[in-house]
């Protein structure tokens, strides 16, 4: 009797170990156990595709020479509030691609200080970067435009006096 408890705990256990396994491979987020010691233990397909390294280059250098060089500071703190044991609800960073290009990726992570590891998932976010900044790049020329009209139209002053306020509104 006790045999075949321990039998079927033993299968159920495989089980559940290969549903996490699929997950873990078939997620379209980034996932990654991660040490303390700044290294990658494991990562699922998805920072491959995204990041254009191997596994076993992915595994095999500090994930902080992956990270763009303007953020490593603000993901060594990160790191720093990890490893006191502190999740990581959002945070935004940039890695640099084996192609060189930059992904702009968001992170969630939680510590396991016991084993001295990262558990987390990352969502590349280059997209809506990418259209955060357009937006930004939009709004800023359209209020140039409404300065200049309100320039050159509405105010009693001549062309040649208002072009230098208008040029330097435009940044130019």
């Amino acid at each position: 009797e006790r045999g075949l408890q321990e039998a079927q705990a033993r299968r159920d256990r495989r089980r559940a170990e290969e549903e996490r396994d699929r997950l873990f491979e078939f997620s379209p987020d980034l996932l990654c156990v991660a040490g303390l010691d700044g290294y990658f233990k494991r990562v699922n397909p998805a920072f491959e595709e995204t990041l254009g390294y191997s596994s076993v280059e992915l595994l095999a250098k500090p994930f902080i020479e992956l990270v763009h060089p303007e953020d490593r500071a603000a993901t060594m703190s990160e790191l720093e509030s990890l490893g006191r044991g502190v999740r990581t609800t959002y945070f935004e960073n940039r890695y640099l691609r084996e192609d060189g290009s930059e992904v702009w990726l968001e992170w969630k992570a939680v510590p396991n200080l016991e084993e001295e590891l990262i558990y987390a998932t990352a969502r590349n976010v280059t997209e809506r970067k990418r259209t955060e900044e357009e937006l930004r790049q939009r709004d800023a020329i359209l209020r140039a435009v409404a300065f200049a009209a309100e320039r050159f139209l509405k105010r009693a002053r001549s062309w040649g006096e208002s072009i230098e306020e208008v040029l330097e509104q435009l940044g130019l």
